[in-house]
């Protein structure tokens, strides 16, 4: 869940990145803590460029107790001249 509103990402580096989604997300407050313990999660990110804002994600979930996830978010595409 949220906890606070953050900027676009669109402009920002990787430090940049990490630092405005810090501390952005939480498990929410009636979530069984004890229930994600043992278990594996999915977090899905519309784009990853960085992973910083599947990293802020993840940071909750492992303190509960999660023991293993997989991220996935679609990169920007890159096109190159040949």
């Amino acid at each position: 869940m949220r906890q606070r509103a953050t900027h676009a990402q669109v402009g920002l580096n990787i430090q940049q990145r990490r630092q405005n989604v810090s501390g952005a997300f939480a498990l929410a407050p009636d979530a069984k803590a004890r229930l994600l313990a043992c278990q594996r999660v999915v977090i899905i990110d519309d784009v990853s460029t960085t992973g910083a804002t599947l990293e802020a994600c993840a940071a909750p979930l492992y303190t509960a107790g999660c023991i293993g996830g997989l991220g996935a978010g679609s990169s920007p595409s890159r096109h190159f001249d040949t």
